[in-house]
């Protein structure tokens, strides 16, 4: 659909997976859900995965199903590339009277695409929970 709207935060590995096997389900419907066939890191969007191959892309060896996909992307929120994606807005470590703690979002964007990227299915980055008191 071209009016997608995907924008989940939270934490640990097995929420990671749920709301990945979400996106695809939503993506190409329960019956079929989406496999992610190649990725591609972004400073500013993070991880990148996508339902093709295009260009400027890192192709998989085979597609991977959306537990497959929740492996790699959680050992990439581990990873050096993660650590240097900017945060902006409500992903920010914040400054408030509570506390923070480091999880993720997983998202897209207009037309549920990720920056240039029309073939993408979502996007995961780095982002601060915020804990008030």
């Amino acid at each position: 659909m071209d009016n997608k709207v995907f924008n989940i935060n939270g934490r640990g590995d097995e929420l990671l997976e749920k709301v990945i096997e979400l996106a695809f389900i939503q993506e190409w419907g329960p019956e079929s859900p989406a496999t992610v066939k190649a990725w591609r890191e972004d400073k500013e969007k993070g991880l990148i995965f996508l339902w093709t191959a295009t260009e400027d892309s890192n192709k998989f060896p085979t597609a991977l199903n959306a537990k497959q996909a929740a492996g790699v992307a959680s050992a990439w929120l581990q990873g050096e590339f993660a650590q240097e994606v900017e945060l902006d807005g409500w992903d920010v470590d914040c400054d408030h009277d509570g506390s923070n703690d480091l999880g993720w979002r997983v998202y897209c964007e207009d037309w549920g695409h990720v920056g240039h990227d029309s073939y993408a299915i979502i996007a995961i980055k780095p982002a601060y929970m915020w804990y008030g008191k």
